[in-house]
Order: C-alpha cells, then structure tokens, then sequence
C-alpha cells in the first residue's frame, strides 16, 4: 500500500514539474436540429450528419462575413460544411423523438473552429485571426483571466476592455 503512496506522488509530482505545451482552444457550441426518416437504414447517423452540417454552418457564420461566405458559397458547401463530421469536438444529444416517420434529433454540438480556419487557409479563405475585434452584430463572449505570480496579479478583460474598469483597482490590490 505504501509503494502505491509513493508512486502516485512521484506521478503527480512528475506532472507538475514536466513542461506542458498549453494551448487556448476556439471550440464553440451550437445547438442543432436534425432529422431523417425514420425507414432509412440508420435514421439517427442521417439525422446527426444533417445537425453537424447545420452547426458547421453556424461556425461558418460566426468566422466569415457574408460577402465571403456568399462569394465561396461552393467550397465551402462541398468542404467545409459537407465533411461537418471533421469540426466536430464533442456532441450532446439532447432530444431524440420519431414523430410522423422522421428521426427528430437536437443536438448539443462543439465545433473546433480552430480546425475549420486552417481548412480554410489551405483553401485560400481569409478569416479573422482568433481575438481579432469582432464584426457588428457576432455573438461574443467575455473572459476574465486573472494570472497570480510572485510580482503581483495581473487581469485581462480582452480585445475589446475598456481601459478605466470599475473594480480594476482593488484587483491590482489583491
């Protein structure tokens, strides 16, 4: 028992110690519906390729204007939105019914968008760098990441943070 002590600390001390390579992640989530007919030969595959295609095409509309995604509408139906199933992180099926013959799926669907902006660098589709200011009217989210360290605290509220913040202060105190 005592071997096993001593093993699980040099393991969590290793992991503490060891260099890790940290990468902040641009994986969104979008909830989609999708169905198929409920005859077909497998109507919940069909119905969740129909829900990853619609959340790639969320993603799609969160990273690229609409004269962009008008002017490649081609490729990126056929490259992007048509293999939606190599975006996909992680899904959730929230509701799965059969109603009238058809398959009705929503899905909760996390989309890695850092994936789907390097396919569209390789397919010469400019997209704003992620942290770039966002387009009027784009779904935005705030982050406050607060970062300790011997010299002090330091905070950044992002891209778009006003330089005279209430609180900002007492932070810098702590």
């Amino acid at each position: 028992m005592r071997i096993w002590i001593i093993l699980l600390g040099l393991l969590l001390t290793m992991s503490v110690l060891a260099p890790s390579h940290v990468r902040a992640e641009d994986i969104a989530a979008y909830e989609a519906e999708g169905d198929a007919n409920a005859g077909g030969t497998d109507p919940r595959v069909a119905a969740l390729d129909e829900a990853f295609s619609r959340a790639a095409a969320a993603a799609l509309q969160d990273l690229l204007d609409a004269e962009t995604r008008k002017a490649h509408k081609a490729v990126l139906d056929r490259e992007v939105v048509g293999r939606a199933r190599l975006w996909i992180a992680k899904f959730t099926v929230t509701r799965d019914e059969t109603a009238d013959g058809r398959r009705q799926l929503t899905v909760m669907v996390r989309v890695d968008r850092d994936k789907m902006r390097a396919r569209l660098a390789e397919l010469n589709i400019a997209t704003p760098p992620a942290g770039e200011q966002p387009r009027p009217g784009a779904r935005t989210v705030v982050v406050l990441l607060r970062i300790a360290t011997p010299d002090g605290a330091r905070a950044t509220y992002g891209v778009t943070a006003e330089k005279e913040l209430a609180g900002l202060g007492a932070l810098g105190a702590t």
